[in-house]
């Protein structure tokens, strides 16, 4: 478990990623703070290990798990972009967007004979956002394609054995907030909920079990707007690890600046939240039991769980380039970097590889159980094409 400062009460709001990374906006549209950056006080701000992104390694690792490639080509693929959203042993989902037919979909491919199915169209003006799968089932939030005020949004499940198509959740993004983005941790999807009463803001963080269909209420934070100045904690994004779920939140204060912190909040009822850090302009995050790691411009913190001490910094100074969607396992972390490679970093050598080989748009990495992957898009006439990279972390 985290070891850094016990968070009581309630907790915070903030910004963060979906792509590459996106703003989910009320409080988050504001002007940032102005104050210094601040980690959490208990921890060493000096990283062990400081690693440039084109140092050579002096110790290369041997990376070699199982690979999949798919080349998917087909005439819809010109249009829009595609990604593994869900990965099993036996297919890969992925949603598509035409915005011109005002229609999102959802695709499968065969992993043994690369058949392409599209098994789900949404209504006329609707979207579909950020597909997730636990097992034989399919997750994602549909809700309209023109923003309004107010936002209805469904999460529906799909079963890919029988086809049959259910809504999980509801609900109504208020006052221009925006609808919730699942993640997945093995069997848990995860969200965000919000509502309004009486001008207070109500952030749930939802935990769902596909096998038993119930949904359960983590934490809940308020962020009180019945004055001039908002005081309170919002939830904005949640990445859910082994333990626990870590989550981006915003603090408002009457008199200062707001502030931005992740906090673990453990599954385990037993046990309090804990501030792992408070810091400003933090693209994205994950953890697993042993290391937090933190996404900014041109650089990536690695962190002891236990100490809370910084153990490696990776980055390209001077390059104003992005790292986004770290993924851990096994000591071995994965990320994108510049949004065109897909770099594996490993612990025990301090060594770092190319995983993909070439320079191109890539997308995020995606998890699900036992499998991360990612994609990009060939421009090749007269039909585009998209690559897919599966790689089995179970190994």
């Amino acid at each position: 478990m985290f070891k850094f400062k016990p968070v009581i009460a309630g907790l915070a709001f903030i910004i963060l990623t979906v792509g590459v990374l996106f703003v989910l906006n009320r409080v988050g549209n504001e002007t940032p703070v102005s104050e210094p950056n601040k980690l959490n006080p208990n921890l060493d701000n000096s990283p062990n290990h400081s690693i440039s992104e084109h140092e050579p390694d002096e110790k290369p690792f041997d990376f070699d798990p199982p690979i999949q490639k798919i080349t998917l080509s087909f005439e819809d693929l010109r249009e829009t972009f595609i990604a593994p959203s869900f990965m099993n042993d036996d297919l890969i989902a992925f949603e598509m967007d035409h915005s011109d037919k005002e229609l999102s979909y959802i695709g499968t491919v065969a992993r043994d004979n690369e058949e392409v199915k599209i098994i789900y169209q949404t209504d006329k003006n609707k979207i579909i956002n950020s597909l997730v799968g636990v097992d034989k089932w399919l997750y994602w939030v549909e809700y309209d394609r023109y923003r309004q005020k107010d936002m209805p949004w469904i999460i529906k499940s799909y079963d890919i054995i029988t086809g049959e198509t259910n809504t999980v959740a509801s609900g109504v993004g208020e006052d221009q907030i925006d609808p919730p983005v699942l993640r997945v941790y093995d069997n848990k999807v995860t969200w965000i909920e919000k509502e309004i009463k009486n001008q207070i803001v109500y952030s749930n963080a939802i935990i769902y079990d596909p096998i038993s269909q119930t949904n359960t209420k983590l934490s809940t934070v308020r962020l009180n707007e019945q004055q001039k100045e908002r005081q309170g904690e919002f939830f904005i994004i949640q990445r859910p690890i082994e333990d626990g779920l870590l989550i981006y939140q915003s603090v408002f204060k009457p008199g200062t600046d707001k502030t931005f912190e992740i906090v673990f909040y453990p599954y385990s009822q037993s046990e309090n939240p804990v501030s792992v850090i408070q810091k400003q302009g933090i693209i994205d995050f994950n953890g697993d039991k042993k290391w937090f790691v933190y996404t900014e411009d041109e650089r990536i913190h690695v962190m002891d769980r236990l100490t809370g001490d910084v153990k490696f910094v990776i980055h390209e100074d001077g390059k104003d380039l992005s790292y986004d969607s770290p993924f851990i396992f096994n000591d071995i972390l994965y990320y994108r970097y510049s949004m065109e490679q897909i770099m594996a970093f490993d612990f025990e050598t301090e060594s770092k590889k190319d995983i993909t080989q070439y320079d191109a748009v890539m997308s995020k990495i995606f998890n699900s159980k036992g499998y991360i992957g990612f994609s990009f898009m060939k421009a090749i006439e007269p039909e585009d094409e998209a690559e897919f990279t599966i790689i089995d972390i179970s190994k």
